[in-house]
């Protein structure tokens, strides 16, 4: 699952899909993904919203999904509950899951106005009720904004038998 930032040009978001690149280039041979795009809806990037796992090793199935990734924009909030919710949903379900992420979600938010730190650890306790039944991991790409981010996605992770990995800031080099 790759969340949107704001802004397609924000080092953040061409971080965050460098990020993809990177992680799909480290895939072993034989697995199969599904790469998600988060933010107030979550769709699939690869393959089709029914059959989303692609063999990476497939340069076709491959190189569409770079072609979706690379027009993805960055648009509204990152709403973990909707992406939980539709992970979950999934006919074929996933041995783990990665999201990569600068943060806390944003979404929903009928406001309209910035979120507080504290608004977006609601959302965050708020997705929990509705976390996946396999593995969370999580790249969290460092963001100044959100202190807690790091605690909660360690300790979602924790509970899943996952883990949460926060990369220096030079990696990966978009």
């Amino acid at each position: 699952v790759i969340r949107a930032g704001s802004g397609d040009t924000a080092d953040k978001w061409l971080r965050a899909k460098a990020s993809v690149r990177a992680v799909l280039a480290a895939i072993p041979q034989g697995t199969q993904v599904a790469i998600f795009q988060m933010n107030e809806a979550t769709t699939a990037l690869s393959g089709s919203s029914q059959r989303p796992y692609i063999d990476p090793y497939d340069n076709g199935a491959l190189l569409a999904t770079l072609a979706r990734l690379d027009t993805l924009k960055a648009a509204g909030g990152a709403n973990l509950a909707k992406a939980f919710s539709a992970l979950n949903q999934l006919k074929e379900r996933p041995s783990s899951l990665l999201l990569i992420s600068d943060g806390l979600p944003t979404a929903p938010n009928p406001s309209g106005r910035s979120l507080s730190e504290a608004e977006r650890v609601k959302l965050f306790n708020h997705a929990l009720a509705h976390r996946p039944a396999f593995p969370f991991n999580a790249i969290l790409l460092p963001f100044a904004g959100d202190p807690s981010a790091a605690g909660l996605f360690w300790k979602l992770s924790a509970r899943t038998n996952g883990v949460t990995l926060i990369p220096h800031q030079g990696w990966p080099v978009p």
